[in-house]
């Protein structure tokens, strides 16, 4: 988290994409409101998140092996395909 902190909006996809490349382990990501919700005001979590928070999704989503995501959400967030980067 510090690393992202620090690059600001400038940081290249390619940069990104180097600081969450394939280590041991499982990799999550989500964004929740100031309540712990995980559904905001449109009744999608699509609406909790910003510009930057849909790139390093699109990235962490890239650069996976896998991704795992409830039926419910896909159907609800009319999510597409995922394409390598």
């Amino acid at each position: 988290m510090q690393l992202l902190q620090e690059a600001g909006g400038d940081t290249s996809d390619q940069q990104l994409a180097q600081w969450y490349a394939f280590q041991e382990g499982v990799r999550t990501n989500m964004v929740m409101s100031a309540d712990g919700g995980a559904i905001g005001s449109e009744g999608l979590s699509g609406s909790l998140s910003g510009v930057a928070d849909r790139r390093v999704l699109g990235i962490l989503r890239g650069v996976a092996d896998a991704v795992m995501v409830a039926a419910g959400t896909v159907r609800a967030e009319g999510y597409d395909p995922i394409r390598a980067r």
